[in-house]
């Protein structure tokens, strides 16, 4: 619920040309602090309150409360004061399409793949047609959907879309690989594997920051191109790194590859959403964020249950490196893809409205 709403505020608060900034690196940080044994005392390590390893989930309550408080003293008065009309019916049961979906392609593969898996996802089309027919029945009748309707006659945003998925499932796919592959395959500890990823987020800053303020303005869809044929470069990098390299791996080996991948990823990652919604109306901006938000997670869940799968598959048969390998290659190939299927998004995001 946040995600959607806090992408549809930047885009009402700030103008263009402030909106695109740097991904945050926790995604490299959070590791490395989860896993910091004593006297520092990070997490899982800490034991605090004898809730052992659970403490990764408390962490969340002080942030949260955090962002709470200060979310109710900066966010301006005219975007928490907005009314909005209430749908006819209510949206809850939907999220069943979701869960059929996802749940199941996250856990399918540990639970080997039953019958009822396959049956979950196949439910999952004939709801997701139900939702379509749900969203223009509320829609015609003067309502607000959950989702727009008219989004999907826009070809620049569906092509968006198209772009995210792919985009998506090959990142996760790409730091699921090389997680199993450093602690299954190298045999490092969680934290190796996560100091190991500080690279990645090194990477991602100055790429982020370029795209942002000064490469997305300037060539617009060009540089997504850009950095997806740099993240991919990065990828088939790690690839030969580790084909090289073998079990005898390590963390300044992977560092280039990892440096060039998060740089990359840097520079799809700032301009991307500004971009993606450059189609859509003012009044669309809040379905159109939390749709391709949603988007988002199928593409992660797609990464991780298609590649997971894959490389256990692999390792079983070829052992880590070559499972590492046929992986690393098929999130490479997915970042190309979605290099492809972004020609057809808007050449540049929607000049500032005056905000």
């Amino acid at each position: 619920m946040m995600i959607p709403q806090g992408l549809g505020i930047l885009r009402s608060v700030f103008p263009r040309t402030r909106q695109a900034g740097p991904s945050p690196p926790s995604a490299g940080h959070g590791p490395v602090l989860g896993d910091r044994p004593d006297p520092r005392r990070f997490l899982v390590t800490a034991n605090l309150f004898g809730t052992g390893w659970r403490m990764i989930f408390l962490i969340n309550l002080p942030l949260g409360l955090a962002a709470v408080l200060l979310g109710a003293r900066l966010f301006p008065k005219d975007v928490r004061g907005h009314a909005a009309t209430r749908s006819t019916c209510p949206e809850w049961p939907w999220s069943a399409r979701p869960c059929c979906c996802w749940s199941t392609l996250v856990q399918g593969r540990e639970l080997g793949w039953p019958g009822w898996t396959y049956a979950a996802m196949a439910a999952s089309v004939p709801l997701l047609a139900l939702f379509g027919l749900h969203q223009r029945r509320v829609s015609r009748a003067g309502g607000s959907p959950l989702v727009e309707p008219s989004l999907f006659a826009n070809r620049a945003f569906v092509a968006a879309l198209a772009t995210g998925l792919v985009f998506f499932a090959a990142m996760s796919g790409l730091m699921l690989t090389l997680t199993l592959t450093m602690q299954l395959g190298f045999g490092w500890t969680a934290l190796h594997a996560g100091a190991t990823m500080i690279p990645f987020s090194l990477g991602i800053v100055p790429g982020a920051i370029l795209a942002g303020g000064v490469l997305g303005p300037r060539y617009g869809r060009r540089v997504l191109h850009a950095g997806m044929l740099v993240a991919a470069l990065g990828t088939f990098g790690l690839w030969a790194t580790v084909a090289h390299w073998g079990l005898r791996t390590g963390t300044w080996e992977l560092a280039p590859a990892l440096v060039v991948t998060g740089f990359g990823m840097g520079l799809i990652m700032a301009p991307f959403f500004d971009i993606a919604l450059a189609g859509v109306t003012d009044e669309q901006n809040g379905s159109a964020s939390g749709v391709l938000n949603a988007v988002q997670q199928l593409g992660g869940s797609i990464g991780v249950a298609a590649l997971g799968t894959g490389f256990f598959s692999w390792a079983a048969s070829s052992g880590w490196v070559d499972a590492s390998g046929w992986t690393l290659g098929c999130a490479a190939a997915a970042l190309l893809g979605s290099a492809a299927i972004a020609f057809a998004l808007p050449m540049a995001a929607r000049p500032d409205s005056g905000h």
